[in-house]
């Protein structure tokens, strides 16, 4: 059994990776470590535009929001406001609309609900639909891809629907639910989806995709859309490893964190369009790795990742958590979760 992780066992990890930016492996960026007793290091390496990066510094953590917003709706089943094998129509009655009817929450929460959306433009996240659009837009939505629950296929646009269900449910704004239930009791002061939130000094900007970040703040996508730091996203991992206490605060119930967390999808096929969600199976938000591949060793926990090259990673059988923020697709995920997990001590 690995002993806990201490702050000087990850000297070689943060050495190692320092090595990395400067090699033009990654960009600059910042990477945090934290157990189950608090944060042990969150250092930031390189530059951008000529401007060190800050440990402080603010990232879009794009799709890395979707498990912080489905503990948000993971909370909502516990305290018995939705069922997640009801359907979406029986809280909001105009989904229903255009065959959608057979959509149950659960299938928004594991990427199986058949959605057929759009071919997004080339733009998309430079031209972006007002809120009020994105809405009709899913309204009008049909199932066109395939029959509910029998196929697994990406879609950031089920967390949109998920938020106008939690407002149906709760009477309140979802951003106001989101705030007073995840982020304030955890602490996580520098996590929102207004980038008038941050000094503008804070931010960083998005080297790849090309993104508008001030019109796509605007939207405050509940599926992609949260500003956050490395500490900040830490701060969320480090519930998982401590069954949901956080202080004097149950974030959520440990029986309930077992749920979130546990395999979901597994035999379900993979729709043509999201052929890389083979490696993993869904957990309900969270994905799982799916078997142990020659390059990665982080094959017992729980992660996401985001477009522009931000990652949270959690493993309570290592009891470790890892964020890490950097402005740029396709950096490699599982050598920084090498890195880290190489430092465990028996």
């Amino acid at each position: 059994m690995a002993r806990k992780l201490t702050a000087r066992d990850l000297d070689r990890a943060y050495q190692r990776f320092g090595e990395l930016v400067q090699e033009g492996l990654f960009p600059g960026g910042v990477l945090a470590v934290g157990t189950s007793e608090g944060l042990l290091r969150n250092e930031a390496f390189g530059a951008t535009d000529g401007t060190p990066v800050r440990p402080d510094d603010v990232y879009l953590v794009f799709s890395t929001t979707k498990p912080i917003v489905g503990t948000a709706m993971m909370q909502l089943w516990e305290r018995g406001y939705i069922d997640l094998a009801a359907p979406v129509a029986h809280y909001w009655p105009e989904f229903g609309s255009n065959g959608k009817d057979k959509i149950k929450i659960w299938h928004l929460l594991t990427h199986t609900s058949g959605m057929g959306l759009p071919p997004a433009p080339p733009d998309y996240l430079v031209h972006l639909p007002t809120p009020e659009e994105l809405t009709q837009v899913i309204l009008n939505y049909t199932i066109s891809h395939f029959t509910p629950g029998t196929c697994r296929e990406y879609n950031s646009e089920a967390f949109w629907v998920m938020a106008r269900l939690a407002e149906k449910v709760t009477g309140m704004p979802f951003t106001q639910y989101f705030q007073e239930n995840v982020l304030d009791p955890l602490g996580m002061k520098d996590t929102s989806f207004d980038i008038n939130h941050y000094p503008r000094e804070r931010i960083q900007p998005i080297v790849e995709p090309v993104v508008d970040l001030v019109q796509y703040s605007r939207l405050q996508h509940p599926g992609a859309g949260l500003f956050s730091t490395a500490e900040d996203l830490c701060r969320f991992g480090q519930a998982f490893l401590t069954e949901g206490r956080v202080g004097e605060y149950q974030l959520l119930s440990p029986a309930t964190i077992e749920v979130m967390t546990s395999r979901h999808t597994e035999g379900l096929p993979i729709h043509p369009d999201t052929p890389w969600m083979d490696v993993v199976d869904g957990g309900l938000t969270w994905k799982i790795p799916r078997h142990r591949r020659y390059e990665e060793m982080a094959v017992d926990g729980f992660y996401h990742d985001g477009a522009a090259g931000c990652l949270l990673f959690v493993s309570p059988k290592w009891d470790v958590c890892l964020a890490l923020m950097t402005n740029k697709s396709g950096v490699p995920f599982h050598t920084v979760e090498n890195l880290v997990l190489g430092c465990l001590r028996a």
